[in-house]
């Protein structure tokens, strides 16, 4: 496990008796009582060993799929030990920064990933004022990661040999592909070492310009990458990506592998590739989790959406059973159509808080990551005193938040504040404008 950020470090380890819990993103109030109900009546079945068929089934209809292209998980976290015991990627690539429980996974199965860190405000297709786009100049000098085609290949397309969609108006370039045979602009080695133009700062990864220019962008998914991982909405920076940058991500021979554990927030789940048409990206697997909007963080309950092939190999590495009873009865009542429009609802609710929340963080002077769309805000806290100063001082306050100095990309100025309702949230904005004048670096950050 690289020693440059801790990458087990997790929200839970934030929380403590006595403080209000602004580091972990469960909705609060859950599971809802209709559910608790459910729990419990199930208790009675405990006897009998879990039968997933119902379940799988509920979430095949959900998604519209087949249920052979679903498999239970206990929690997401599962789906991605599975995928990395499973895989055995020629070179894996996480995109960064990003919940770390993906590159955990795949270094403790023995994998050296690789490291593409987003710069400016972490969004794929982002385009910096000197016209170049984080990501690469695709094949033929069109640009990546535009609308994927009624055919699913994101590879192909319009005549003019534009890859992946339209060129943007003024020539930049979204992430996309590289060049064959050129530089591949963005992934950092494990050794520290760079390809092509990948810098190391601080015994962290950013992605730097490539020396010389030759049009090759910042922060470019390398083009032999057979496995590349990314989440979206991204935790912790709650940036929303177009689903079809991330298509466009897609290549023959290449697992395409999307985080969507926070899709839930997003009102009607727009840039989803779980269901309807972008579900049938070649090599793409998405990851839900149903812990984090229903409460069920104690339970242990997602799934994996994916091709029925490589569903029944990561279903022959799962251990036998490993999804209990009461899990199975929260993943078929949490697909239906009663529990979609409770979750649609509270995240039209968020929206609006967060927004709140987000405008009155701004107004004390610091950084909020724009245009959140998950149940955090990602915070950074510029100078002095600092983004661990701040979080400690904050918890003499009474509140914990989400450091963000274990997430490749970020550093000890930021931090993961979670949404919660208007009183919790006032009270806490107070507590940071209290701390903003008077915190002091720490002389140890637990």
């Amino acid at each position: 496990m690289p020693t440059d950020v801790d990458l087990r470090h997790h929200g839970d380890q934030e929380v403590g008796p006595g403080l209000v819990d602004l580091a972990v993103n469960v909705r609060p109030g859950t599971p809802p009582a209709w559910l608790a109900v459910l729990l419990r009546d199930s208790v009675a079945r405990l006897a009998a060993y879990p039968d997933a068929a119902r379940a799988r089934a509920a979430v095949a209809r959900r998604h519209g799929r087949t249920p052979d292209e679903v498999l239970l998980t206990a929690g997401a976290a599962e789906a991605f030990v599975l995928l990395a015991r499973v895989l055995a990627p020629r070179r894996a690539v996480v995109v960064h920064p990003q919940f770390t429980e993906p590159e955990a996974a795949l270094r403790a199965a023995g994998h050296e990933p690789d490291r593409v860190i987003l710069g400016g405000d972490f969004r794929l297709g982002a385009t910096p004022d000197d016209g170049v786009g984080v990501g690469a100049v695709p094949e033929g000098g069109g640009a990546g990661g535009g609308p994927v085609p009624e055919d699913g290949d994101p590879r192909r397309g319009p005549e003019d040999g534009v890859r992946g969609g339209a060129v943007p108006e003024g020539g930049s370039f979204r992430l996309g592909a590289m060049p064959r045979g050129g530089v591949q602009g963005g992934a950092v080695s494990e050794g520290g070492g760079s390809r092509g133009g990948a810098v190391s700062e601080g015994g962290g990864f950013r992605c730097g310009a490539v020396p010389g220019g030759g049009g090759v962008a910042v922060g470019a998914v390398p083009e032999d990458a057979d496995l590349v991982m990314i989440g979206n909405p991204t935790n912790p920076t709650s940036v929303l990506h177009p689903a079809s940058a991330i298509a466009a991500l897609a290549r023959p021979g290449r697992t395409l592998v999307v985080d969507e554990a926070f899709m839930d927030c997003v009102p009607g789940e727009t840039e989803s590739l779980a269901s309807g048409a972008g579900a049938r990206v070649p090599g793409l697997v998405v990851i839900r989790s149903l812990t984090k909007t229903w409460g069920l963080a104690g339970l242990r309950v997602g799934y994996v959406l994916a091709e029925p092939p490589l569903i029944a190999r990561l279903a022959e590495a799962q251990p036998l059973w490993s999804v209990s009873t009461p899990a199975l009865v929260a993943a078929e009542a949490c697909t239906s159509p009663r529990a979609l429009a409770e979750a649609d609802a509270w995240a039209r609710d968020l929206e609006v808080e967060r927004d709140r929340l987000a405008a009155a963080i701004r107004a004390l002077g610091l950084h909020v990551v724009p245009e959140a769309r998950a149940s955090f805000l990602c915070v950074r806290v510029p100078g002095a005193p600092g983004g661990l100063a701040v979080r400690a001082a904050l918890r003499e306050h009474g509140y914990a938040v989400r450091r963000g100095d274990t997430f490749p990309g970020l550093g000890p100025d930021w931090l993961r504040v979670a949404v919660r309702d208007a009183a919790t949230d006032d009270a806490f904005t107070a507590a940071l404008k209290a701390v903003l004048g008077n915190a002091q670096p720490p002389s140890h950050v637990k």
